[in-house]
C-alpha cells in the first residue's frame, strides 16, 4: 500500500511546466485519511509540500484512495468530482485544470 506522501511525490514527477506558464495558484489538498498537502504553481514551477498554505486558491477535500486513483490515471479528476469523491471549495475551473498540469 502506498502512502499519501509517495502519491504526491509521483505527482511531482508528472508535472508538465508548459501547462503552468503564467499561472500563479495554490491547490490545497485535505486528505481526510492522510493529512494535508499543498501544491504551489508559479509561472511554470511547482512546489509540493506537506501542511496547510495560508492563502490557497482552491481547496480539494478527498480520501487517499481517490488521490492515488487520480494520480495513477484510473480515475479522472472530473470523474472524481462527478462521483462525489472530492469536494471543491473555490474555482472549479482550477480543479479541471489539474489534469493538464500533471500530464507528463
Amino acid at each position: 500500500m502506498q502512502t499519501v506522501a509517495s502519491t504526491f511525490d509521483r505527482m511531482a514527477e508528472k508535472f508538465y511546466p508548459p501547462a503552468a506558464l503564467g499561472l500563479n495558484v495554490v491547490y490545497q489538498f485535505e486528505v481526510v485519511d492522510g493529512g494535508n498537502y499543498f501544491i504551489a504553481i508559479n509561472d511554470g514551477t511547482c512546489t509540493i509540500a506537506c501542511g496547510d498554505h495560508d492563502t490557497p486558491s482552491i481547496t480539494l477535500t478527498l480520501d487517499s484512495d481517490t488521490v492515488a486513483c487520480v494520480v495513477e490515471g484510473s480515475l479522472s479528476s472530473v470523474q472524481a468530482f462527478m462521483f462525489g469523491k472530492v469536494r471543491v471549495k473555490g474555482d472549479i475551473a482550477l480543479a479541471k485544470r489539474l489534469a493538464a498540469l500533471f500530464s507528463a
